[in-house]
C-alpha cells in the first residue's frame, strides 16, 4: 500500500508546484533531540528546495550529528525512535 500512495504523492506534489505552491519538511525531532523549529527561520523556497534535496532532512547539524549517532546506536540494540516530522508550505 505504501507505494501507491507515496506515487500518489508524488504526482500531487508536482501538481501543487505548477500552481507555485512548494511544500517541505524535515525532521523535528526523533528520540528527544530536536532540530531548528521553522518558526525561527525565514521560510524561503529555497530553504524548502533544500529540505526537499536532502536525504536526512535536518537543519541544524549540531542536531544531525547527534540524531544520526542516536539511531545509530538504537540499530544496534535493535530498538526503534520515535520522531516528529515538520512540514510547511509556501504560495
Amino acid at each position: 500500500m505504501t507505494a501507491p500512495l507515496v506515487f500518489a504523492g508524488a504526482l500531487c506534489k508536482q501538481y501543487l508546484h505548477s500552481k507555485n505552491i512548494l511544500i517541505g519538511a524535515h525532521i523535528a525531532e526523533i528520540g528527544g533531540i530536536e532540530d531548528l523549529p521553522f518558526s525561527n527561520l525565514a521560510l524561503t523556497p529555497s530553504l524548502l528546495s533544500f529540505l526537499n534535496e536532502c536525504d536526512f532532512p535536518i537543519l541544524d547539524q549540531e542536531a544531525n550529528q547527534k540524531i544520526q549517532k542516536k539511531i545509530a546506536d538504537a540499530v544496534i540494540k535493535k530498538d526503534s525512535l520515535g520522531g516528529i516530522i515538520e512540514c510547511a508550505v509556501l504560495g
